[in-house]
């Protein structure tokens, strides 16, 4: 007994985002299968490792290593205000990947940055497209290995503490952004 399935015809005119999108879409409807919902410290743990490999391409010195700015803590941020900066990370990357001719994925941000419907599976996915883009961006250009910063983990996390790792790593990609 043999198992098999027809190769789907392929689409003319699909872009890798279109096929992210389609990924989001199968993504919630497993996610509402799972007993385990996705909570802010699954994104924070994320975007902390994208802040050390960020780190380890602005390190010249490994005995030295150069880390992003923490922002102040801002109360009151909900998944979409993470989604957003998330999304503003990713675009750096793009940008950096275009300035050392990098291939990147390129989401149509303005159709992103629009979305209202915003669940913290979303933010989890999004953090975890922008890491494997940053790992594969940080292996390109060569960066240090660089331990993660010591930085006091809060014992609860809400967004707004992933909406501030979200701003660390966004000052570390501007500064690589301008390094370039």
């Amino acid at each position: 007994m043999s198992y098999g399935a027809e190769q789907a015809a392929l689409e003319p005119g699909r872009e890798p985002r279109d096929v992210y999108r389609e990924i989001i879409q199968a993504s919630r409807q497993l996610n509402f299968l799972l007993d385990r919902q996705f909570k802010p410290e699954d994104v924070y743990a994320r975007l902390e490792l994208a802040t050390t490999y960020v780190a380890g391409a602005l390190t010249e010195d490994e005995s030295d290593p150069v880390y992003g700015v923490l922002p102040p803590f801002e109360a009151g941020k909900v998944p979409a205000d993470v989604y957003r900066r998330v999304l503003e990370c990713l675009e750096l990357a793009t940008v950096i990947g275009e300035k050392r001719d990098i291939q990147m994925l390129r989401l149509n941000l303005r159709r992103e940055l629009r979305r209202r419907d915003i669940a913290p599976a979303d933010v989890y996915d999004l953090a975890t497209t922008l890491l494997s883009e940053l790992a594969y961006l940080t292996l390109v250009l060569e960066a240090k290995d660089v331990p993660a910063q010591e930085i006091p983990r809060p014992k609860h996390i809400f967004p707004s503490h992933v909406f501030r790792m979200a701003g660390m790593l966004q000052d570390e990609l501007a500064r690589l952004e301008a390094s370039l």
